[in-house]
């Protein structure tokens, strides 16, 4: 009796493990990752240097990546290129130097980078797509 009780139990318990894991809903397809393609308009940007802060510059402007690798902003115009969490810049300017942004966060309307070459100075840009 005691060993038909255990069989009784362990196979209600396989019974209700298999009807658990069949719960799921598979049937829906995985929402696309945010992409950083399109207009993005600036809400706010802080800078810091030597401990000085700033904030409030360039608000209202747009930002712009388009999906054949370049940017625009303001009066500047470049290339740009991801890996991981990080976006590089580069700025057709003659002096065109690199500048590594790491996205704090990203969704579908909303995007936060930062931008800390050495550690003491930093700048971030949060944006809305527009």
């Amino acid at each position: 009796m005691k060993r038909y009780l255990t069989c009784c139990i362990l196979a209600v318990l396989a019974a209700f493990s298999i009807t658990l894991s069949s719960c799921g809903n598979d049937d829906e397809p995985e929402k696309p990752a945010p992409t950083l393609i399109g207009k993005w308009k600036v809400s706010e940007i802080t800078t810091s240097y030597n401990f000085i802060y700033e904030t409030g510059l360039h608000e209202g402007y747009t930002f712009m990546f388009s999906d054949e690798g370049w940017y625009a902003f303001f009066e500047d115009v470049g290339s740009w290129s991801m890996e991981g969490d990080d976006i590089t810049l580069i700025s057709n300017d003659p002096d065109g130097i690199p500048a590594t942004f790491r996205i704090e966060k990203l969704t579908d309307n909303y995007l936060e980078m930062k931008y800390c070459p050495d550690g003491s100075a930093y700048m971030v840009i949060k944006m809305y797509r527009q």
